[in-house]
């Protein structure tokens, strides 16, 4: 909630700004960016089990295996970068760049849906 003085009075405004990315595509505001990580891992999940209902049980299993060794590498990366930056400047710089990979590992997983 934002306080703003008009015609002294105080006024309480409830506009909530919207999220939106900076001119080098990222958000500036952690909220946003966690936002965006939440929904990347809902759309990621989807297309996960869309994929995984049309394999084969041995096929699915390997998609489990390959999915699992991609999350050890993200969350290895995580600290990396965490360890890095540190604060809230480096909560932001994770989340969005686990946003972006996210996304990008979404891209590949739709390579593999059944046409």
């Amino acid at each position: 909630m934002r306080v703003l003085l008009a015609t002294g009075l105080w006024a309480v405004s409830t506009a909530v700004l919207a999220c939106e990315r900076n001119e080098y595509g990222v958000f500036e505001d952690i909220a946003c960016a966690a936002e965006a990580v939440e929904n990347a891992r809902k759309e990621m999940e989807s297309v996960l089990d869309n994929l995984a209902a049309r394999l084969d049980p041995e096929v699915r299993e390997a998609l489990e295996k390959a999915q699992a060794a991609w999350s050890d590498y993200r969350e290895a990366a995580v600290q990396f970068v965490y360890a890095q930056e540190g604060g809230s400047s480096g909560r932001l710089v994770v989340a969005n760049d686990t946003e972006r990979a996210i996304r990008a590992r979404t891209e590949e997983l739709k390579q593999w849906q059944p046409q």
